[in-house]
Order: structure tokens, then C-alpha cells, then sequence
């Protein structure tokens, strides 16, 4: 299996040497074209003639025609009677909890085999 993959790494190695080297005598220096020009920062800003323009949406927002502050949220509000309310809900949710969680030890401790604490007997057949 080793000789296989070596043979093909190699096979493969001299494919591309062979794909990679034409040897033509075609230089492409010749050939190429500027696609962007390039000027200093002064000559660039000295070609623009256009003059600016206001924006009419920036104007009315400046002005103060638009307003475009989000409203705040409203505020919750809850009365004391509606948290006395959930507050003994929940109380009354954790004894629920806890009355189950006290039934199933019971029923854990109900059917777990019984062990007693005597020591393991050893067992004489050995015949020493």
C-alpha cells in the first residue's frame, strides 16, 4: 500500500512539473494597461467643477421639520396586591415541589434493597 502511494505522489508530482513548465517566449510586459489614474490630492480636487448641492431630507431634519427621536417605552408598572398574589403562588408552587421531592425519597427508600451492617461472612472451604 506504501510503494502504491509513493508511485502515485510521484506520478502526480511529475504531471504538474511537466503542466507548469511551457517555456514560451511570450513576455507580457508589454501588454498591460493602466485600468486607474492616479493623481496628487491638489490636481484631483482641481478637476471637479461641479458645484454642491443641498440635500432637501438633510434640510428638514436639520431644521427640525422632522422629528426622528424614538418615543420611550412605557414604563410596567404592577401593584403591590399583584406581587403579594405571585408571591404566594410561588410559595405555594415550592411546597408542591418539595411535598413530591419528600414522597419519592420515601418511595427511593421504600424499595431499596435492605442491607444489614454485619460484615461479610468468609467463606472456610478452602480446606487449609
Amino acid at each position: 500500500m506504501k510503494k502504491f502511494t509513493l508511485a502515485a505522489l510521484a506520478g502526480s508530482t511529475a504531471l504538474l512539473l511537466a503542466a507548469c513548465g511551457g517555456g514560451s517566449d511570450d513576455d507580457a510586459s508589454g501588454d498591460s494597461s493602466a485600468e486607474t489614474v492616479e493623481y496628487p490630492a491638489d490636481q484631483a480636487v482641481d478637476l471637479v467643477q461641479d458645484e454642491p448641492v443641498e440635500d432637501p431630507e438633510a434640510a428638514a431634519v436639520d431644521r427640525g421639520l422632522q422629528d426622528t427621536t424614538p418615543e420611550p417605552a412605557p414604563r410596567a408598572t404592577i401593584s403591590e396586591e399583584r406581587i403579594d398574589e405571585q408571591a404566594a403562588a410561588a410559595e405555594a408552587a415550592a411546597a408542591d415541589v418539595a411535598a413530591i421531592a419528600a414522597a419519592a425519597r420515601a418511595a427511593a427508600d421504600d424499595s431499596a434493597p435492605k442491607m444489614d451492617d454485619s460484615p461479610p461472612k468468609m467463606d472456610d472451604s478452602s480446606g487449609e
